[in-house]
């Protein structure tokens, strides 16, 4: 083996390396599917039947009314992936939200870590920025969570945003709907 075919494979093999480290989590992570419930995907089996019904009529009343989606999911564990990484590759990889509006919530809690996370896309960011959602989960789900009673706290605040994104909507829509320019008389 001459030199050049050192150098070769010493760059194959180096090129390599650099595209192992680069790829996204994600590609090594198996995500679940969605369920058919659409907005609520409970893969620990913590909610009733009766509490699905009322996540689902919730969610469906939001998307019906301002083309909004808010989606639970619930897991074990999120296999060591940092909960904001695997929060906001699901989030992408399900497309929650209307594309070209980018106006998905998804709350994700992870039973066995003991953690959660709410991610937002940017078109429900002035409804829901990054400091109310975390005060919506502190105040409504944090002492229920830490209780193991996830089902109560997870409708709390999944009531609470669908509510907030509503009322958001609405009030976005009287703004629009006056214009911008006004004459002060």
């Amino acid at each position: 083996m001459n030199i050049s075919d050192k150098f070769k494979k010493f760059l194959v093999s180096s090129l390599l390396l650099i595209l192992s480290f680069s790829l996204p989590v994600s590609a090594a992570t198996n995500y679940p599917y969605p369920t058919n419930y659409k907005y609520v995907n409970d893969y620990v089996g913590i909610l009733k039947s009766n509490e699905i019904e009322t996540i689902i009529s919730l969610g469906k009343e939001l998307e019906d009314k301002t083309g909004a989606q808010s989606i639970i999911v619930i897991v074990d564990t999120t296999d060591d992936i940092p909960i904001e990484n695997y929060a906001i590759n699901l989030f992408r990889s399900w497309g929650i939200g209307q594309k070209n509006k980018d106006n998905g919530l998804l709350i994700l809690v992870a039973i066995n870590d003991r953690n959660w996370r709410v991610e937002v896309g940017r078109g429900l960011e002035g409804a829901i920025p990054d400091a109310l959602s975390n005060r919506v989960m502190q105040s409504l789900a944090k002492e229920d969570f830490k209780a193991e009673n996830y089902s109560s706290g997870i409708i709390k605040s999944y009531s609470a945003f669908t509510d907030l994104i509503a009322n958001f909507k609405q009030i976005f829509k009287y703004i629009n709907s006056k214009g911008s320019t006004r004459n002060i008389t």
